[in-house]
């Protein structure tokens, strides 16, 4: 007989792995605790999460510098890994989910206090690991981003760069927006940052930077899904379509029906014959 348990506990399991998989769709959580470790490293340490099946590596660090992940539980004696990393970075979880940095270090400094074992693999024990780890620097990276005066701004995290910029007065966003921009939407840090535009705008980007266009009605530091709006006549680049209705009390049905093929028409032209209907 199926313990009724058992079903309910494996029913929430799947249940919160297709949760886990909609707010980080870039692990599969099949492995649950190697994937949280492997999470809560790239979100912590600013790390860049590898392509699925690189070998040896997970993630890379700011200097493009490769880090071996590797997630234990408090009742681990030791852990097994392969060459292949520049770094290591073991996250030891608790049963509450909370975590502690157990080592992040040289990866060379590991292997040599380590005993070889079969198919070209090595372990160490976690005890020997926390003594070393006590007498190692992490790995020292800045976070750095251009000014649009051609100059950088560089701090040793996101945190410190922000208060960095907003004291020469940019206008960044939260820490947990900016997070999210650069681990989950994979944001330069530029626009993460608020130093450029959003990445819905940097096609058209170049016509204020270039051109001396000048957005509309202000530089936008959101997506918000808008789709802007270049304009010939007035030498705008407006941050959605609705502004330029709003702008010239046009219809925005007729702006985009006019935008598309046939018409593909300019919005000077949208302008114009719009003015004409209304004669």
């Amino acid at each position: 007989m199926i313990d009724k348990r058992v079903k309910e506990i494996l029913a929430s399991y799947l249940s919160a792995k297709e949760e886990l998989g909609k707010i980080a769709p870039t692990f599969n959580w099949s492995n649950l605790l190697g994937d949280y470790g492997e999470y809560i490293a790239i979100n912590e340490y600013e790390l860049t999460q590898a392509e699925i099946s690189t070998k040896g590596y997970d993630a890379i660090n700011k200097k493009g510098q490769t880090v071996q992940i590797k997630t234990i539980r408090d009742t681990t004696r030791s852990i097994k890994f392969k060459k292949g990393a520049d770094h290591l970075l073991v996250i030891q979880i608790k049963n509450n989910g909370d975590f502690q940095k157990i080592y992040y270090g040289n990866f060379k400094k590991i292997i040599d206090v380590s005993v070889p074992t079969k198919f070209g693999e090595y372990t160490v024990g976690t005890t020997k690991l926390k003594k070393i780890a006590e007498n190692t620097f992490e790995p020292i990276q800045e976070v750095c981003v251009s000014l649009k005066n051609g100059k950088k701004l560089c701090a040793p995290n996101r945190e410190d760069l922000r208060e960095k910029l907003l004291k020469k007065g940019f206008k960044c966003k939260r820490m947990s927006t900016i997070n999210q921009r650069i681990n989950r939407n994979n944001w330069e840090l530029e626009r993460a940052f608020s130093i450029k535009v959003p990445p819905n705008y940097a096609t058209v980007e170049k016509f204020v930077d270039e051109k001396g266009y000048e957005w509309f009605p202000y530089e936008p530091h959101e997506d918000k899904d808008r789709i802007p709006l270049v304009s010939d006549f007035d030498k705008r680049v407006y941050i959605s379509q609705s502004y330029f209705a709003k702008e010239y009390e046009i219809p925005k049905d007729y702006i985009s029906d006019k935008l598309k093929p046939p018409f593909n028409w300019k919005t000077s032209e949208i302008w114009a014959n719009y003015k004409h209907l209304k004669k």
